[in-house]
């Protein structure tokens, strides 16, 4: 049962079960006329089901996501901005089952990912935002097998890499060049039906960097230009049949960060410019075999912030220029062992901000990665019931945008931006209460274009659908009720 089917079950159970309630006295006989408009009203009021869009992707001038209806299921939808700009691109899969529309990646203008359909299975399509153009674009073990395509999709000069199977050579790596029998099996990296498995795409220049296991070297750091002659093991991390499991691939300057095992220092911090000489450990932040914890790794310029533990000082805000000497810890925000474990990193402008625990409560920090230039902007800040899940948070231009809990408004839209031309002074506010009252809105995913925020939210009448803001609570409106 699709989400908006359950969705609309519920009201409707739960509509009958307050006729039964309000309307039938204690012998079961049927309910006084004067009970038949309240129970009427409350069906008339409850929410439509919501489209719920997700996976939000800008490619050109136009927004792709995913969103659910009742009529067509989860299926590709486009947005220039506007209610009558915002429509579905293709039924692919017709009928309300929907076509499992997944790993949505932009090229240019286009945009590919992954959708089923009862004859193809699961296959790699595109499309440009029209039906005509929204193509199949692969075709691997159809019938019997379901269509076994596509994990995981990276870009490389315009091409679309994935893990494809096509029932001979195992999970490989692939390309396409967008054309209807463009997809090509790039190289067979581990023989046989097994299959290397290939996943965690980063590109830097004219390489792809991905992980792999090709039976004799374990899941290792590979690298790829597009040929199987240019396909190869950057570096046995750890030597034999041992992973390193290289992780979370991160291109800052002219490297690529990730980490890895090594099998003895535990996971840390390496980088490499895709030769066996230069990729290394940058620094055993935790030393020995003690865990450093690395996460949110995000570029600004050719500095790499993330959030680590040396083992001192709890996780705290490192950064690194891809040497030993370069890696170090921005600032111990929470004083002591204590962790302030900084999430959310996001870069607008020339500065990064983020939420952390300083002690007294979670706030909201800028930084520009300095030890002096790392200050609380605003505190006391809840970030829903769990400080723990992964805060939604987005840059547009200079502003940072994102959700707060309150117990006056619920979980809504706040954002961090200067106020004044004059003034360089940030400050964190409450945008809108979408939905009015305690109840918190529901954001979801956020995404910047065309110079405003775009994303999911509920306002208690319409469930989760599409909006827009311009930073103002007037321009914060909902772009359409896409599932009516």
């Amino acid at each position: 049962m699709s989400l908006s089917s359950f969705y609309r079950f519920l009201s409707l159970t739960l509509a009958v079960h307050s006729f039964v309630l309000l309307g039938c006295d204690q012998d079961g006989d049927a309910p006084a006329d004067d009970t038949l408009p309240a129970v009427r009203a409350m069906i008339d009021a409850t929410p439509t089901p919501p489209s719920d869009p997700y996976d939000f992707v800008v490619a050109g001038e136009t927004l792709f996501f995913i969103a659910e209806t009742n009529d067509a299921g989860d299926e590709l939808w486009k947005s220039d901005g506007s209610k009558t700009g915002t429509n579905l691109v293709m039924d692919i899969n017709p009928g309300p089952a929907g076509s499992e529309v997944s790993d949505l990646t932009a090229v240019g203008n286009q945009v590919y990912f992954v959708a089923y359909t009862p004859a193809g299975g699961y296959q790699l399509w595109k499309s440009d935002g029209s039906e005509t153009g929204t193509q199949q674009l692969t075709s691997l073990q159809t019938g019997v097998w379901g269509g076994q395509c596509c994990g995981d999709l990276g870009v490389l000069n315009g091409e679309i890499y994935f893990q494809g199977d096509d029932g001979t050579n195992g999970s490989e790596l692939w390309k396409s060049d967008g054309t209807l029998g463009g997809a090509t099996l790039v190289m067979d990296i581990f023989p046989g039906f097994e299959g290397s498995n290939p996943i965690a795409f980063g590109t830097m220049g004219d390489q792809l960097f991905f992980s792999a296991a090709d039976g004799e070297h374990g899941v290792e750091l590979w690298v790829s230009q597009g040929t199987a002659a240019t396909t190869h093991i950057v570096k046995d991390i750890i030597p034999g049949e041992g992973s390193s499991l290289n992780l979370g691939m991160v291109v800052a300057g002219n490297q690529v960060f990730f980490h890895a095992e090594d099998g003895v220092h535990g996971y840390e911090l390496w980088v490499s410019d895709g030769t066996e000489q230069g990729t290394r450990m940058v620094k055993d932040i935790g030393p020995g075999e003690v865990e450093a914890y690395l996460s949110w790794m995000v570029p600004m310029g050719s500095t790499l912030f993330f959030h680590a533990d040396d083992g001192k000082n709890g996780l705290e805000l490192w950064k690194s220029d891809g040497t030993e000497k370069g890696t170090v810890m921005v600032k111990n925000i929470h004083e002591g062992d204590l962790s302030s474990e900084p999430r959310g990193l996001v870069v607008a402008g020339n500065q990064l901000y983020f939420f952390a625990d300083y002690g007294p409560a979670v706030g909201l920090f800028r930084s520009n990665g300095t030890h002096a230039g790392t200050s609380l902007i605003r505190g006391n800040l809840a970030l829903g019931y769990n400080f723990w899940a992964p805060p939604f948070i987005t840059a547009v231009g200079t502003a940072v945008y994102f959700n707060v809990y309150t117990e006056r408004t619920g979980s809504e839209l706040w954002n961090a931006s200067k106020r004044t031309a004059w003034s360089s002074k940030v400050i964190a506010a409450q945008v809108k209460d979408i939905y009015p009252g305690v109840t918190d809105s529901n954001m979801g995913e956020m995404v910047a274009f065309k110079g405003k925020l775009y994303f999911n939210a509920d306002d208690g009448v319409h469930g989760n659908e599409l909006w827009m803001s311009n930073g103002t609570s007037t321009g914060t409106i909902l772009v359409k009720d896409i599932n009516p």
